[in-house]
């Protein structure tokens, strides 16, 4: 398998043992659909997908099973490869993948993130910020103005993260891939801007 290999980030992640671990972090990116891992997107997306489902389990929202999620996924993928947006996979030094994040294109001026996951594991690391930083840097070279972004209530740390890194709440916007594809959850979505 021939990996591009795009970027590779250096973060630091405090363990339980009070010193620190160092993780070297490989940002794959993939210029055409011909080169996405499917089988291992689709365990990945199917991972995330396990862990948003049994979040909104826990504050009563129902959702959608999560190899429907996947099968949506996969059907839609070509709207996050370039021209239409970005896709991410984050890998370990094993070259593992830990993460992964996507954006998708709305039209000439504003871009949606979609998508963002980090395995436990790598929680507290730095990676789920580095993973926004860049589809922000992406998003300005894409020549977009504004991003979208919306997380669940079950995942509070989410709007924190957001806030830090300048967006602001909104309410819901017309153009939600999230709010279009999952109605049922549209009471414990929060909704993001950023210009840019």
């Amino acid at each position: 398998m021939n990996l591009r290999l795009t970027e590779t980030e250096k973060t630091t992640s405090v363990t339980e043992r009070s010193t620190p671990q160092e993780y070297q972090y490989v940002f794959q990116s993939f210029e055409e659909l011909s080169e996405v891992p499917t089988d291992e997107v689709k365990a990945i997306v199917l991972e995330q997908s396990e862990v948003m489902h049994g979040r909104l389990m826990q504050i009563g929202q129902f959702d959608n099973d999560p190899k429907a999620h996947v099968a949506a996924f996969m059907e839609k993928i070509e709207g996050i490869i370039p021209p239409n947006g970005r896709f991410y996979i984050v890998r370990d030094e094993l070259r593992i993948a830990v993460g992964f994040g996507a954006m998708r294109k709305l039209d000439d001026t504003s871009v949606e993130m979609k998508h963002l996951y980090v395995r436990d594991d790598h929680r507290g690391s730095g990676l789920g910020r580095r993973l926004v930083e860049r589809r922000l840097e992406d998003a300005r070279a894409m020549g977009a103005r504004a991003v979208f972004a919306d997380t669940i209530g079950a995942f509070p740390e989410m709007p924190t993260l957001y806030q830090s890194l300048g967006f602001e709440r909104i309410d819901p916007p017309v153009t939600s891939g999230t709010l279009s594809a999952s109605p049922g959850i549209a009471e414990c979505l929060i909704f993001f801007r950023k210009d840019l």
